[in-house]
């Protein structure tokens, strides 16, 4: 039983936290309104907690680039969660489809590789996540700007999306 929750619905702001990462300013207002949208803030991990002491799955969505990462670590630091970085899962697919050379469009050459595909993640030395795929760490691979050429048709195939919500789900039950 999940509890039904809308973050987004919240009053409160994410002005506290969202400056850019590198120049330490205030990112643009699109941005800033976005993120706003997003999430009400990391004070909502606090309420968020005071609500339920269940364990539920967050899910942030929104424009590339936005922030959605750095809230999502952020708020899964502040609720003791784990952080599931998806996009990192769809690329160690992506990956594993170029090194193997599977043909995207044989529906059956996908459903053959994503039965040999297995991801998890290890926390590194600086206790931040690192993506191993078949056992091995693929972290700076999946980097590449090769794997992300062809990322979005690949995470485009349902029976991709469809593995990855099932891999999301059961990093959750392990929590």
């Amino acid at each position: 039983d999940a509890l039904p929750i809308s973050v987004a619905a919240t009053a409160l702001r994410l002005d506290e936290i969202v400056r850019h990462p590198r120049r330490n300013k205030w990112r643009g207002a699109d941005q800033r309104h976005q993120q706003n949208h997003l999430i009400g803030g990391l004070q909502a991990a606090s309420c968020l907690r005071k609500l339920s002491t269940k364990k539920i799955i967050i899910a942030i969505d929104g424009f590339s680039s936005c922030g959605k990462s750095t809230v999502a670590r952020q708020l899964a630091k502040e609720l003791q969660y784990i952080y599931v970085d998806s996009g990192a899962m769809y690329r160690a697919v992506t990956l594993y489809f170029m090194q193997y050379k599977i043909d995207i469009e044989n529906n059956d050459a996908v459903l053959d590789a994503l039965q040999n595909i297995h991801i998890h993640f290890e926390l590194n030395n600086e206790a931040k996540p690192e993506i191993f795929l078949n056992n091995k760490n693929v972290e700076k691979e999946i980097r590449t700007m090769e794997v992300s050429n062809f990322v979005s048709p690949v995470s485009a195939l349902k029976p991709v999306r469809d593995a990855m919500v099932r891999s999301e789900e059961h990093t959750s039950e392990l929590q």
